[in-house]
């Protein structure tokens, strides 16, 4: 094999590695941006010998995995890295990040061609990002107030389907605002929605290598469940049990006080070795914690293992009962949700428990916040979890159809916790006349490179309209910018649109075209981050990995 193949190569040439990646970014963003809006188009992902149709930008983001030069790698490594955390934290806004990112780009790109250092445009950059989020977050996301809303999301995030709106709707009016809903492909061709009795609190799986699935979740059906109120640190006092439970065949989780990190990778050893286990935090701090263990040993039909109850680790091997129970245990990096098992809850356990939550919050002495907490201790005792089985006519429309019931579910979640605002784009260019109303008070406060970054970020956040607009056929996006600016001229929360198919005026809050505040504010931070770390780029330096010389025979 030849080594020069394999040689580290070096490229100082900033000018060169800087027009690289404004190609390689650009290809990326005409490719995802293709899905954005209402009226986006659906892109093919093929692989080998399968393909199948998305109009989800994070999916096709994920499926370029061999890069072809190293500017594509670079600009996609960035990008898809940004558009991952807006997903992560919001579920919906992957493609107006890559948008943004790219556009943000291109246009700081010339400044650095004219001479602007980069690092100093980038602050420039952050700063207007930073504003721009504040004023989301403090000055225009409008609380959700009822199911009209949540549909309107849903239905904007899942591009118009009144269908996948109808099903979230219908499904978080019965689970709540914190309630858990699961996504799973249909064995037929039909999608519909059921709620399970079951708990969902905020910890999840103390490490990644849990997850045994592609969306990172480590799901478990049928498992013993081990409650241990106290921090497991001696390994010694596990091996007794656990020889017990591996016998049983079955998935086993366990939740505990604490862990200490050599308990933590012997776990992760046996669930590498084929041990189906996941290991999760204790819900809330003390006093609720014991109190929230307790809770979910009354679902599960366990018990709690602690000094306080006597009962020990040991005890296990000799009684079974001490063991919970669920029909499936669903655990995310931030959330463990348990699909209780109704054959395993004693009733009369169950009233006793939910008598005595209700007496301490008729207490007098109970002060405000320990009354939220025991408020929120029972609706998750009586709560249920909402399970949505997507359905197609085929394998590739079940799919399709999957990616836009995860953004739109991700996307009603993320906006009962921070509020919708203007759909359609109109938010960013609400805040494009915000930022240079505040950049015309405050120009002594900016050096000239940190306001020409401030300039390129808010000049860039009429992107995303403008894309939403061409890939609804209105190429003169422009002349309908120009329009909607007017509209709202003087407005502190832009509203005037236009309809996206006759191309006429509308109000997009009337009309139910919304965003959700959460994934603005990622969109405003993630593409600018992505696009001020690829601004600040000088060169690279690529040193292949050489592959393993082939075994030996014995």
């Amino acid at each position: 094999m030849d080594n020069e193949n394999y040689c580290t190569k070096i490229n100082p040439n900033t000018q060169e590695v800087l027009f690289g990646i404004k190609k390689s970014a650009q290809k990326i963003a005409d490719i995802v941006s293709q899905t954005a809006g209402p009226l986006g188009h659906n892109v093919y992902l093929i692989n080998g010998k399968t393909c199948r149709i998305t109009k989800d930008g994070i999916s096709v983001l994920r499926s370029m995995t061999e890069p072809e030069t190293e500017s594509d790698f670079m600009a996609l490594s960035v990008i898809r890295s940004a558009s991952d955390e807006t997903n992560r934290k919001a579920g919906d806004g992957t493609t107006a990040t890559c948008i943004l990112a790219n556009e943000i780009f291109q246009q700081g790109l010339n400044f650095i061609t004219a001479g602007v250092n980069g690092n100093l445009l980038r602050r420039g950059i952050t700063k207007a990002s930073e504003l721009a989020q504040k004023m989301v977050e403090d000055e225009m996301a409008i609380p959700v107030k009822d199911d009209k809303d949540i549909y309107n999301v849903a239905k904007v995030s899942s591009n118009g389907s009144d269908e996948i709106a109808g099903i979230l709707t219908d499904v978080f009016s019965k689970v709540g605002k914190d309630g858990m809903v699961r996504v799973e492909l249909s064995s037929s061709d039909k999608t519909t929605s059921k709620i399970v009795y079951g708990m969902t609190f905020d910890h999840g799986y103390e490490s990644a290598y849990f997850a045994n699935n592609t969306h990172g979740e480590a799901v478990l059906d049928n498992p013993i469940i081990l409650i241990v109120n106290k921090k497991l640190s001696v390994l010694g006092e596990l091996l007794k049990p656990f020889e017990t439970l591996t016998k049983m065949n079955r998935p086993i989780l366990v939740i505990g006080d604490g862990f200490d990190q050599d308990i933590i990778n012997t776990f992760i050893l046996n669930k590498m070795r084929g041990l189906p286990i996941c290991v999760v935090q204790a819900p809330s701090y003390n006093p609720h914690k014991t109190k929230m263990m307790e809770d979910i040993a009354v679902v599960t039909g366990g018990k709690v293992i602690s000094p306080a109850t006597g009962i020990t680790l040991e005890q296990v091997a000799t009684d079974p009962t001490i063991l919970g129970q669920a029909k499936q245990v669903i655990v995310t990096e931030d959330s463990t949700s348990i699909i209780v098992d109704p054959s395993v809850v004693s009733q009369e356990r169950f009233d006793a428990r939910m008598a005595e939550i209700n007496n301490e919050i008729d207490d007098e002495k109970t002060d405000a916040r320990d009354r939220n907490i025991l408020k929120t201790r029972k609706a998750r005792l009586s709560g249920g979890i909402g399970i949505i089985s997507v359905g197609g006519a085929t394998e590739a429309e079940m799919h399709e159809k999957k990616d836009l019931v995860d953004d739109a579910f991700a996307s009603v979640s993320s906006a009962q916790k921070k509020g919708v605002c203007s759909g359609e784009g109109l938010t960013y260019l609400a805040l494009n006349s915000r930022l240079y109303a505040w950049l015309n008070e405050h120009i002594g406060e900016l050096t000239q490179e940190e306001s020409a970054g401030f300039k390129v970020f808010t000049d860039s956040l009429t992107k995303p309209f403008l894309t939403i607009c061409g890939n609804g056929g209105h190429q003169n996006a422009q002349f309908h910018l120009g329009c909607i600016q007017t509209a709202n001229d003087g407005s502190t929360k832009w509203t005037k649109g236009i309809d996206l198919g006759s191309g006429e005026p509308l109000d997009v809050i009337e009309a139910g075209i919304l965003d959700s505040a959460a994934a603005v504010i990622e969109v405003l931070k993630n593409g600018a981050s992505a696009a001020g770390q690829l601004l600040s780029v000088s060169g690279y330096i690529n040193t292949p990995l050489k592959p393993l010389p082939p075994q030996q025979g014995m």
